[in-house]
């Protein structure tokens, strides 16, 4: 099979997960959220929708939603800071297809029975937060994901006080400004 048949088929095997993704998405951009592709996903934020997720309880926080091809999140500047965690469910999505929606809840519901945190220890988000800390695209984005899990709680900690701000960018000790 060629390569362009390959990338065909698993976007066609995650479209029924993007279609949901793009009614979101449609339903935000109404709402004043912006667009933009990279590497193949649409990436939407911003806009009523995602003032609207800013003002949930704390431990009701969502910063970003994938749905096949598509990301949903409270901000670009997130999306940018996020984006080999959720491009690793995008390969999920690709992989599972719709069987990924039972699969993620049913390892939810096994964590949590066995007392574990049903985000943090679910296996789709371990592997998405493993394949983010060996994204090899750029020395920064490795460094950013060793600490991805620790940079969204001080972003939830920020929204609670009132007001979100996109966290600092953390750069290798050898990264020297131009």
């Amino acid at each position: 099979m060629n390569m362009r048949a390959g990338v065909l088929l698993r976007y066609l095997w995650a479209f029924p997960a993007t279609a949901v993704g793009l009614a979101l998405a449609a339903i935000a951009c109404l709402l004043g959220a912006t667009a933009r592709v990279h590497n193949g996903v649409l990436e939407v934020a911003g806009g009523l929708l995602a003032r609207a997720a800013s003002a949930l309880p704390r431990f009701k926080h969502v910063l970003a939603l994938t749905l096949g091809h598509v990301v949903l999140g409270i901000s670009h500047e997130l999306l940018d800071h996020e984006r080999p965690h959720e491009h690793a469910h995008v390969r999920q999505y690709e992989r599972w297809g719709l069987l990924l929606f039972p699969l993620y809840l049913a390892s939810s519901i096994v964590q949590f029975l066995r007392g574990g945190h049903p985000y943090r220890d679910n296996r789709f988000e371990r592997q998405a937060f493993a394949a983010a800390a060996t994204e090899k695209e750029s020395p920064r984005l490795t460094a950013r994901a060793h600490d991805t899990e620790k940079k969204r709680h001080d972003i939830e900690l920020q929204k609670a006080k009132g007001g979100y701000r996109p966290p600092p960018i953390a750069r290798p000790a050898n990264h020297r400004n131009p």
